[in-house]
Formats: C-alpha cells, sequence, structure tokens
C-alpha cells in the first residue's frame, strides 16, 4: 500500500462511494489483510494476483450461485414433491453444463471488467447472490415441509435455525461490505419471512422466533467486524500520536467511542451530505436508469424494462398470468424483480450515481431475461407450440450477435482502453522494476512525475509505496507532506486529476522553480530537480504547448521546455477526447497518453 498519513477524520468521512477494497482508505479495515512478505512483491504482481483472486470468487459467487438459481427455482419443480430433504435434488447434475444463463452472465462485460477487480461493489454483487442461494433453497423447504407434514410450531423451529442464523449474518456481512446492500436485501428478506410466515399461519410466536434469530447472527457478525476496526484504527491513533501521552490517553478503545468506528453507519454519514457527492460529480437523478443501466447491461436492461412495460400493460387490461402457488420460479421471480426495483429506486435518490453502484443487480437481471436475450424465452413459456418455438429458433441468431458484439465492444473500451495507459505509465516508472531511463540527466536527477487530466494512478504499482510518495488536489495544494517531499528529494507522484492548466502551472513553478533566487540557496534540494515528468493524455497536452518540432516543444507559459521520452497508445480520456480535424489517422493517433519531460528553457539542453 501506498504510506498515506493517518487522520482520525477519515473514519467520519469515507469515501464509501469512491474507494475499492485495495485502497488504503478502504472501509471496513477488518477486510484487510496485510502480511509483511507483501513488500517483496513487484507492482505487476501487485496487479495481477488481487485480479485473479477475485475471478475465482466471482466463479464461485457469481456464476455459480446463479447455477444453483436456474437449477433449483426451475428444475426442483419438476421433482416428486414428496420428499422434505435440505438434499440437492437429482436435477442440479453439473455433469449436464452450465445453463444458458450462466453463459450468458460469463460473457457480460461488467463480469468480465468489475468481477476481476477488487471493489466493494463487485463483493456486494457476490453476498447478494449468496443471499439470493440461501432464501430460495430455504423458502423452497418451508413449502415442502408444510404441505407434506402440516407442521407449525417446535419440531419447524428446530431444522430452521441454522438457515436463519446465516441469513443474518449473510446480510451482516454484506451491509459491512458496503452499506447499500441494505438497499438490494431489504426486498430478499421481507418477502422470505412473508412467504414463511404465510406458510405457518402468520403466527406471532413464529415472528418472534425468526426475527430473533436472525437479529441474533446478524448483530453477533456486526459487533466482530466493529471490534476488529476498533483495534485497528485505535493501534494506527497510537502510532499518529507517536509519544504524546494525552494523544494516546484519548486513542484508547471505550465504549464511547466505539460508534465511530461503525463502518456503514459512517458511509451512509458521509454518502448523505450533498456536499460530500459533489466532491465526485453530480447527476440528474434518472442517470441510473436512463444512462447506466443500458450501458451496464445492454440487452438485459432493455429487455427487463420491456418486460416492466409489458406488465403494466396487462395489469391496465386486467389480465393476470398464472402462476402454481408452490412454483419455486415464481417466488425467485418475484425476489430478483423487488431486488433490482429496490436498489435502482433508493440509489437514484442520491445525486452521485455511478455504474458500478448497480452491478449488484446483474445475478437477478441475469436469471430473469438472461434466456430471453439470447433468443431463447423464458421458461413459462416452453411449453408453447412447437410453431412457436420454431420462430423463436430464427431470431436466436440475431439476439446473439448483438449480445455479444455489445459486450465486445464494452469490454474493450471499459477493460483495455478507457485510460489504459494509465497502469502502463506506472509499471514503467523508474524505480518500479522496470527499465531504467537512457539519458543519464534523466536517471540521475530527482524524480517527480505530475499525472494530469488522468484518473487518480493505483499507486500500490511502484512497489507497494516504497519508491514514490503520492500527493493529490485534496492536501492543500501540495502542502505538508507534498513540500517535505520536495525538500528531501524522494521520487514523488503528483495526481493532479481534473484540476486545471492554472492549477497545473502553479505546481510547476513550486516544484520546478525557473529564474527564482532561492535555488541557489537550496541547492542540495529544488536546485536539483532540473525536470520534471508530466503523463497526460495527447490531446491535452497539444493545448499545452506553444511551439512544437518532433525533438523538441515549448509551453504556452513560456518558461518551459517538453521532451517526449514515452507515449502508451490504446488511452481514451472520455473528458478530454481529441479534435477531429478531417483526419481519422490523425485523430487515433492522439488517442495515446503521453509522457513528457518539462524542464525550464535554461536547462532544456542538457535533456
Amino acid at each position: 500500500y501506498t504510506s498515506y498519513p493517518f487522520r482520525e477524520a477519515d473514519l467520519a468521512e469515507t469515501h464509501e462511494g469512491e474507494v475499492d477494497i485495495a485502497s488504503p482508505k478502504s472501509f471496513p479495515k477488518s477486510f484487510v489483510l496485510w502480511k509483511p512478505s507483501m513488500a517483496n512483491l513487484s507492482g505487476k504482481e501487485i496487479l495481477l494476483v488481487p485480479r485473479l483472486f477475485m475471478a475465482l470468487l466471482s466463479v464461485i459467487f457469481l456464476d455459480g450461485s446463479l447455477w444453483i438459481l436456474v437449477c433449483h427455482s426451475r428444475l426442483r419443480s419438476q421433482m416428486p414433491r414428496q420428499s422434505n430433504s435440505r438434499e440437492t435434488p437429482s436435477a442440479l447434475n453439473f455433469s449436464l453444463g452450465p445453463p444458458i444463463e450462466v453463459i450468458v452472465l460469463a460473457s457480460s462485460w461488467p463480469c468480465l471488467v468489475f468481477g476481476v477487480r477488487p471493489f466493494t461493489n463487485n463483493l456486494e454483487a457476490m453476498v447478494l447472490a449468496c443471499l439470493l442461494v440461501i432464501v430460495v433453497m430455504e423458502a423452497r423447504f418451508t413449502t415442502d415441509v408444510y404441505k407434506t407434514n402440516h407442521l407449525v410450531g417446535k419440531a419447524m423451529y428446530i431444522g430452521d435455525k441454522p438457515s436463519l442464523l446465516l441469513i443474518g449474518a449473510t446480510c451482516s456481512v454484506g451491509v459491512f461490505v458496503r452499506f447499500t446492500f441494505a438497499f438490494f436485501a431489504f426486498p430478499i428478506v421481507i418477502i422470505f419471512l412473508w412467504h414463511r410466515w404465510k406458510q405457518m399461519g402468520f403466527q406471532l410466536k413464529c415472528h418472534f422466533h425468526d426475527v430473533l434469530w436472525m437479529a441474533f447472527s446478524f448483530l453477533l457478525i456486526s459487533c466482530a467486524f466493529i471490534w476488529v476496526d476498533a483495534q485497528y484504527y485505535s493501534w494506527q491513533t497510537k502510532l499518529a500520536c507517536d509519544d504524546d501521552s494525552t494523544c494516546g490517553e484519548r486513542s484508547e478503545t471505550k465504549l464511547c467511542n466505539i460508534f465511530k468506528y461503525i463502518a456503514p453507519f459512517n458511509a451512509f454519514r458521509y454518502n448523505s451530505k450533498s456536499a460530500n457527492l459533489a466532491e465526485h460529480g453530480l447527476h440528474p437523478r434518472i442517470t441510473h436508469a436512463a444512462v447506466n443501466m443500458p450501458m451496464l447491461f445492454g440487452p438485459l436492461a432493455l429487455v427487463g424494462f420491456g418486460s416492466i412495460a409489458q406488465s403494466m400493460r396487462n395489469m391496465a387490461k386486467g389480465r393476470r398470468k398464472e402462476h402454481s402457488v408452490d412454483s419455486s420460479y415464481s417466488f425467485t421471480k418475484n425476489v430478483c424483480q423487488w431486488t433490482i426495483f429496490s436498489g435502482l429506486l433508493v440509489l437514484s435518490c442520491a445525486p452521485h450515481q455511478e455504474p458500478r453502484f448497480l452491478l449488484p443487480s446483474i445475478v437477478p437481471l441475469v436469471f430473469l431475461y438472461g434466456r430471453k436475450v439470447v433468443g431463447y424465452g423464458e421458461v413459462e413459456n416452453s411449453t408453447d407450440s412447437v410453431t412457436h418455438q420454431q420462430n423463436q429458433s430464427k431470431m436466436a441468431s440475431a439476439l446473439l450477435a448483438v449480445w455479444i458484439t455489445f459486450n465486445l465492444i464494452l469490454y474493450l473500451f471499459f477493460g483495455w482502453l478507457h485510460q489504459g495507459g494509465v497502469l502502463p505509465s506506472l509499471l514503467h516508472l523508474p524505480g518500479s522494476g522496470s527499465d531504467q531511463p537512457r539519458n543519464e540527466v534523466l536517471a540521475q536527477s530527482p524524480r517527480a512525475f505530475i499525472y494530469f487530466k488522468t484518473y487518480m494512478p493505483p499507486t500500490f504499482l511502484t512497489l507497494v509505496g516504497r519508491s514514490y510518495g503520492v500527493c493529490d488536489t485534496s492536501e492543500r495544494e501540495f502542502e505538508g507532506t507534498c513540500s517535505d517531499d520536495l525538500h528531501h528529494q524522494t521520487k514523488v507522484i503528483l495526481d493532479l486529476q481534473g484540476a486545471n492548466s492554472s492549477a497545473l502551472l502553479g505546481v510547476l513553478r513550486k516544484w520546478l522553480p525557473c529564474h527564482s533566487p532561492e535555488i541557489g540557496d537550496r541547492d542540495n534540494d529544488a536546485g536539483k530537480r532540473r525536470f520534471l515528468h508530466l503523463v497526460s493524455p495527447a490531446a491535452v497536452i497539444l493545448q499545452l504547448l506553444e511551439e512544437n518540432d518532433e525533438s523538441r516543444a515549448t509551453m504556452i507559459w513560456g518558461e518551459y521546455s517538453m521532451i517526449l521520452t514515452r507515449y502508451y497508445h490504446g488511452h481514451i480520456s472520455t473528458e478530454d477526447w481529441p479534435a477531429f480535424d478531417g483526419s481519422v489517422k490523425t485523430f487515433l493517433g492522439q488517442l495515446k497518453l503521453d509522457t513528457y519531460a518539462v524542464s525550464c528553457l535554461e536547462y532544456g539542453r542538457e535533456i
């Protein structure tokens, strides 16, 4: 991890909507496992190992959960109903190959791009999928027991305690992964309890029994997370206080201070303030439904919207589809529909809306419309006439082609091209295990890299932060720690994010002063810094140039010259598209990330 100074304020204001579990500011810390041996890993290993691990988890908890849901919900209804065993029915025969829905999920670009990255949204989707499996299987068991034995009372309680405890514990894990998990999980739990209580005759003692055991496991697991976080942050505070005994006493874990260690509460409090969300960008309330859903799920979202419109038309005309009362598919379908609706509705109330926030909807969506989106139709219509099935099969190839094309384009764009030069640029930083600069001056001078108009560079790639310190615009215009780094000549990454050119000029003058009388006084410090590295999209660089030829360029302020040292093709910044002058070749040539050596004009000839 990159070394950040510990600030107790981080506990109260978590950027829950912005950070992933690989960030040093992630919450809760009980999910972050750190071993000193990781310091010996290279940047590429730190990049690939978590992705391989998350890919394995996504196969188990996303693909596997959907596989069980499909087989249990759709094939269980075809099994004899005299058995009330919890054992997996013979219909769940994995040797038959994955269902169509699993193939659709595995080929979707959100699964291929987000599913292999250590985002909390990805973990949230996994926990939600597990909760769906637990609830669906337990609901079916309740129905079987009630129909077969008409049991109400103690005999029913004995068999249900483990499942109720598991549901409560799963909800606790989900909430502590991301507090938004509650928005998706709420209808699942409510429908499950309603289904159980309806089978058992709505007895008050049954209500008390179910809520008690679920709440017990939820609170038990939650207290464990809070305790771990409290221990971690108390230890961090003591380290920050050093020898200050007064500060150390204040940092001790006390009962009155426990509330500030409740991660979901802190995240909710931060994200409920519009001023905080404005720092990350504000969007219209309809963004999730009108933009993010179609962009993430494409045909799945369109089929879902069409299904909703069809249902509303049927209701208006007084039509109603008949379902078998004990249909496991019908129960699962209702749960998935309400899960998607609840999550979309509540998340749309927030003014900051990113597509990845809707990632937990992927398993319910694929369960509902995965067959239909590739031309296989719904299972409910599987008994239609042969002619109807033949007509459906004629459209299958076209729909399959649409699905493949959509996901291939989005996968290439978001998986490889969007901000695609940032990772390679970090892997090629001097001291990150890559090749060193050939130029002697570039190799010996103190190094500082300015990232301008790019996404936040994942600095864990620079040998877990041992090689480079990190400063960003949130640190009061690079004061404090960044100034210390300047005077101590350490290698520093300056993240300007989306700042304007005036901010860039201010940073250049601070870190690379030209014609300054202070240079002679600080001969061993900033005076030795003959150049900086500027990393920015090619389209942005062109706006900063005054004169340009193949070997050298002068910046618009007339104080600095620039030399291109490296570039990375395949970098698209949607915020800074190149200007199209009629030449496709020129336009495509500017879709790259450039690294320039910026120096004062009087030193430019030495580089």
